[in-house]
């Protein structure tokens, strides 16, 4: 554009100097009078003309032609004024026309030397006149000038304009596909014509999609297949854990029922003595147990005990410590060395971090008394006479201590007493706020036993006033309770 411009100027000043050059040429042919230009230019030297005719024929001439505004003669020698004529108006002008230099508005100069070869020949005139088919020339150039720098100016903007949108149309293209490929869209391709860069850019991009497309597809089947295999698997495992699940709650549903079928099926009939006793494992299987045990015919073992831990584990050591006191009752007949006898088995054969709690009694109906010993467990609660007290009985847990000796209490019994042998789970039964039952509470609850209430019925109060306590609050420990009462016999 800006070359266009430098294009269009060069031409405006040439043509306007051809066009000053022709009406200057033209002006002298045209206005001039032919005697005064051939006077002038045939003369060998200002000697030789007549002035006073040079005179009556420049003042005919001014007076002739309006656009002639003054014709003044110099010596080329001096620069001396040798005739000036002017138009009537311009007489203001005369010393500027002697001093040889004058600047009139809207006016051309032209100057003429004579042709004479003669060294004489010293003379030049110059000629004002206006030509205002020349202004009007000018101002129409100037205007065609600007005209065209327009025309070609919108032309250029129309043509870059079109340009461009060729140029940026295949971007635009490009990036709109692109961004519906960041979409997800990847079934996308480019149409554009060009083979420029561009072009190339758009062929790299629909192959690029066209590939990755392809690697899409297989890309979903593969995880298709995948998924079904892992869906099969699944479904396969699902299966197998189902059945071994089954496996397991069957196994443990034996377990339970082997443990319970090592519970007494009944309490055992000793007369002037009524026993109650009942187990209620935390989970299918526990580690409590209790038993019912005849030592001879006037004495028989009450025995309640908690082995440490829960589920299957606490059950199989639960089942070993009952298989082992069977064992030492038969052997002994004192409640202390019937404890001390299976403390020292229980250490060799259980682990390290397991121990077992008992509390046992020996009952002598003849003798009207009985041998209590406990190991660990909560203190037994003798209810006598509308009132219940703790029987502090303590000793150290079974399977702990290899060599141990164990005291025993002997209490006589009368008619109306009830004997509780309990394990922690029912002192130690908690709340959804961690608040505990205890023994306390458990000795006062037995206090407001009446007298005459059965073994049984002691037994059923009891749990049921843990499970009030506790509430929804699921069992956390196997619940396990032996009542004895004793009656008066005809």
């Amino acid at each position: 554009m800006i070359l266009l411009t430098v294009v269009i100027i060069l031409l405006i000043n040439f043509s306007y100097v051809r066009i000053v050059t022709w009406a200057t040429d033209d002006f002298i042919t045209r206005y001039l009078p032919p005697q005064i230009t051939s006077a002038f230019l045939d003369v060998p030297s200002e000697d030789e003309i007549d002035w006073d005719d040079m005179q009556v024929q420049i003042d005919r001439a001014l007076e002739e032609f309006d656009d002639l505004l003054y014709i003044a003669i110099y010596s080329t020698d001096t620069n001396e004024p040798r005739l000036i004529r002017t138009q009537v108006g311009l007489q203001n002008v005369m010393d500027e026309l002697r001093k040889g230099d004058v600047d009139i508005k809207d006016a051309r100069k032209v100057e003429i030397l004579p042709q004479s070869d003669s060294q004489s020949a010293s003379l030049r005139i110059v000629i004002g006149y206006i030509f205002p088919i020349l202004d009007e020339m000018r101002s129409f150039i100037i205007g065609a000038a600007l005209i065209l720098i327009l025309i070609f100016t919108i032309v250029a903007v129309i043509g870059s304009f079109f340009l461009a949108g060729g140029i940026t149309k295949p971007i635009r293209k490009l990036v709109s596909a692109m961004q519906e490929a960041s979409e997800g869209n990847l079934n996308i391709a480019v149409r554009v014509r060009s083979r420029d860069e561009v072009g190339q850019l758009a062929k790299v991009f629909n192959k690029m999609m066209y590939q990755l497309n392809e690697k899409t597809s297989e890309l979903e089947h593969f995880a298709h297949t995948l998924e079904e295999r892992v869906e099969r698997e699944v479904a396969e495992r699902r299966r197998r854990d189902e059945a071994e699940k089954q496996r397991l709650i069957r196994e443990i549903q034996h377990a339970r029922e082997v443990q319970m079928g090592l519970f007494p099926k009944s309490p055992p009939q000793i007369e002037g003595l009524d026993i109650w006793g009942v187990c209620y494992p935390a989970r299918e299987v526990g580690g409590d147990f209790f038993d019912y045990l005849p030592l001879d015919e006037n004495k028989s073992c009450i025995a309640l005990g908690d082995v440490s831990g829960k589920g299957m584990r606490g059950a199989m050591n639960a089942v070993m410590a009952y298989g082992m006191l069977h064992a030492q009752a038969r052997s002994f007949s004192s409640a202390a060395t019937i404890i001390s006898e299976l403390n020292a088995a229980l250490f060799t054969r259980m682990e390290e971090t397991t121990f077992t709690t008992l509390s046992l009694g020996i009952i002598d109906v003849q003798a009207r008394e009985i041998q209590l010993c406990n190991a660990g467990n909560p203190y037994p609660i003798l209810l006598r006479e509308g009132k219940a007290s703790l029987l502090e009985l303590s000793g150290m847990p079974l399977g702990i201590i290899p060599e141990i000796d164990y005291d025993e209490e002997r209490l006589a019994l009368i008619p109306g007493d009830v004997l509780v042998l309990y394990s922690d789970g029912i002192s130690e039964a908690m709340t959804a706020d961690d608040r505990m039952y205890g023994m306390d509470t458990l000795r006062k609850l037995i206090g407001t036993f009446p007298p005459g209430l059965s073994a049984q019925s002691v037994v059923e109060r009891i749990l049921q006033d843990v499970r009030r306590f506790v509430g929804d609050y699921p069992q956390s420990d196997d619940m396990t309770i032996i009542a004895a009462r004793v009656y008066e016999v005809d």
